[in-house]
């Protein structure tokens, strides 16, 4: 599962995480980051934007939500395949027209 994380200073006192999400979203005092584990749920984000009207977490939360969702490592992977697949078919190519032209 792959971790997302952005700055924030101090968790607010009264951000008080839910149970079922403490193996997927915490605080990292030490690195100053609030993470997220996986994908998150539109769901998940909405209830975990009412455990505090502090505004830097409401906005470390906006942020987390959106690199959390973005989908950017499925799209690097789909230009990947389709950069081999390119070079597999020119590589094919370039064999039949040498074939052909022996």
């Amino acid at each position: 599962m792959r971790e997302h994380s952005v700055r924030l200073d101090q968790l607010p006192e009264d951000a008080v995480f839910p149970s079922d999400l403490k193996d997927r979203f915490f605080y990292d005092a030490a690195k100053k980051r609030l993470v997220f584990r996986g994908f998150m749920t539109k769901a998940e984000h909405d209830r975990l934007v009412e455990l505090s009207r502090d505004l830097q977490y409401v906005r470390a939360l906006e942020q987390l939500f959106v690199a959390a969702t973005n989908g950017s490592d499925g799209l690097r992977w789909t230009i990947v395949m389709m950069a081999a697949i390119v070079v597999a078919g020119l590589a094919v190519a370039a064999l039949c027209v040498w074939y052909f032209r022996r």
